[in-house]
């Protein structure tokens, strides 16, 4: 008898349009068996149209929910892997700075005429003056700036100049005449306060500073290579691969 009652409402709420799935979850049985039951009801479009639209809202929810999930887990990663990395990297030593200050200018330092350091980043420039500063002992009224804006931001160049002066709080006299760069740009700023060009530092009769950070990164390649090379030594040492000092 419970069932011929579960299966009459079933009929019923099925005329209304209901689907399948939330029948069977109103009277708490089996998806199979109401289908069974209503398979000889026929749905009106309208009906039918209802409960198309009601599972693409469905479907539209569960993404987002699932977005949001998604975004939840990533930030507590990122929130995560920052708190371990500050643990890390709590403090930097002069030997830390040099080997960054080194590496830097391996990668985006002239490796021609004269010392220059070339980047949009306003830290990683604020890096390469500790680093000249802090470790080389250059002094700061030895350093000559020079900005490179894409031809599309040149009337905005006394607010950038104003801005890299503050950010590395060096005397907007340190500057030279800026670069304007002739060259269609790609990348779109949506907001212009975003795009301060990018900048060159220099330094005054640099000869000599150029060679020393030349020489610091050959000297840390050197080591890199020979520390490599001694771990693997080490570790076909350990296999056998490699017979111990002394051994026949």
């Amino acid at each position: 008898m419970a069932k011929s009652k579960e299966k009459i409402q079933a009929l019923n709420l099925r005329k209304k349009g209901w689907s399948i799935k939330d029948i069977a979850h109103k009277l708490r049985v089996s998806p199979g068996s109401v289908s069974k039951w209503c398979q000889g009801i026929l749905l009106t479009k309208k009906q039918k149209d209802r409960l198309h639209e009601k599972m693409v809202k469905r479907g539209h929810s569960g993404r987002i929910a699932g977005a949001r999930t998604n975004q939840l887990k990533r930030q507590e990663l990122i929130q995560k892997q920052e708190d371990l990395a500050r643990t890390m990297i709590s403090h930097i030593g002069d030997r830390d700075l040099l080997t960054v200050g080194t590496a830097l200018y391996w990668a985006e330092g002239g490796k021609t005429d004269h010392f220059s350091f070339t980047n949009s980043d306003v830290e990683m420039i604020k890096m390469m003056i500790e680093f000249l500063e802090r470790v080389l002992k250059v002094e700061r009224n030895r350093f000559v700036l020079r900005l490179s804006v894409n031809e599309v931001y040149e009337g905005d160049v006394p607010k950038m100049i104003k801005h890299w002066s503050k950010e590395l709080n060096i005397s907007k006299a340190s500057f030279r005449k800026t670069s304007i760069i002739k060259v269609h740009n790609k990348k779109k700023y949506g907001h212009r306060g975003k795009y301060n060009g990018i900048l060159t530092l220099r330094i005054t009769k640099s000869t000599d500073i150029k060679y020393l950070v030349l020489g610091l990164i050959k000297a840390l390649k050197h080591a890199g290579v020979a520390q490599g090379l001694e771990r693997t030594f080490h570790k076909r040492q350990v296999a056998g691969s490699i017979p111990a000092a002394g051994t026949n």
